[in-house]
């Protein structure tokens, strides 16, 4: 029986499937590299495919398949994860292609190899041992890329605990309100993290206004010696005569759309928590279905403050291509 969630999740699926349409157009064109912040953005938006097609399935058959449910929340807390990781990797990517090669968030080695940065990265993950000379911000990211990782595995375990509870039947009244408690403080400690990493996000991106209006790395890192290369020169657009230059107070239109995401992944990020805590916007709450499948209010209250949030935000950072064009045509995009 077609149902409320049914006909939220096909208009958001149609609405992600032109995202997906406009970003694989982008890769086949090669516009964009693949190894690159925009896989990232791809991978936020397959995510929200699989989110919404599981939605529209348990929106037309109901309770005959409790799964189809575990998966739609499971996806939706992978597409949130997402694109908090891809924020950050997008204004990484424009400090870099701003400032140089130069990037406080995240500092690599001038002399490091071009190629294989991805692993580098990846392994990077696993030391605990940094090297004194490495500045704080490399400390501080390590923990932040652990603690978005345990954050969702959290949220994921909640998720699953809660749907567990109500399937196993053979669990007495008080076995299965313990384990709805674990799931909700599971769930509402990792959206938590989720929040208070992106508002840790929102100091970095006003930071990152306030320097470059004042020209603060026009010239690179304030370490940089006149010897030492200059990473993606290429893709650095020259700045010293633009020194005099009075910029807006947003610093450049990359980092306003960048702003104007933030807002939006922040409602998201509240929500979570509320529906974690919130007896009536939780999904494993008997009271939030009717006789077919989810209410009315709760379907609405759940696409408006989640999906919609989220399909603002990629699709905002997606226009990000069209304000900072000038990097995809060199040989080797800032990732």
């Amino acid at each position: 029986m077609w149902s409320p969630l049914a006909s939220a999740s096909i208009v958001f699926l149609i609405l992600y499937l032109f995202l997906f349409i406009f970003l694989a157009a982008l890769f086949a064109l090669r516009k964009v590299p693949w190894k690159s912040r925009w896989l990232v953005l791809l991978l936020h938006v397959l995510c929200r495919l699989a989110s919404q097609a599981c939605g529209l399935a348990f929106g037309i058959v109901g309770y005959s398949n409790i799964n189809v449910l575990v998966a739609y929340y499971v996806l939706g807390a992978e597409g949130y994860f997402t694109l908090v990781v891809c924020l950050s990797r997008y204004l990484i990517a424009w400090q870099r292609q701003h400032w140089r090669g130069y990037s406080w968030m995240e500092p690599v080695d001038p002399y490091a190899p071009k190629h294989g940065k991805a692993k580098m990265r990846f392994k990077q993950l696993f030391e605990w041992k940094k090297s004194k000379d490495e500045p704080k911000s490399a400390h501080a990211l390590l923990v932040v890329d652990w603690l978005l990782i345990a954050a969702n595995v959290i949220i994921i375990v909640g998720g699953s605990l809660s749907a567990a509870a109500y399937r196993d039947s053979d669990l007495t009244y008080t076995q299965r309100e313990d384990k709805l408690k674990t799931s909700r403080g599971m769930r509402a400690a990792g959206q938590a993290v989720f929040l208070a990493i992106n508002i840790l996000l929102l100091v970095c991106i006003i930071v990152s206004m306030h320097q470059h209006r004042q020209h603060r790395f026009d010239n690179g890192g304030p370490n940089r010696q006149e010897d030492e290369p200059v990473q993606d020169r290429k893709n650095v657009p020259d700045q010293s005569l633009g020194q005099s230059e009075r910029r807006p107070w947003y610093g450049h239109k990359t980092l306003a759309l960048i702003y104007l995401t933030w807002p939006f992944l922040a409602v998201r990020g509240i929500f979570g928590v509320a529906q974690a805590v919130v007896p009536d916007l939780n999904y494993f709450n008997s009271e939030v279905y009717d006789a077919n499948n989810l209410t009315q209010q709760f379907v609405t209250e759940e696409t408006c403050m989640v999906t919609m949030m989220e399909f603002i935000s990629a699709t905002l950072i997606a226009l990000t291509y069209f304000t900072t064009r000038s990097e995809h045509h060199t040989p080797r995009a800032i990732p």
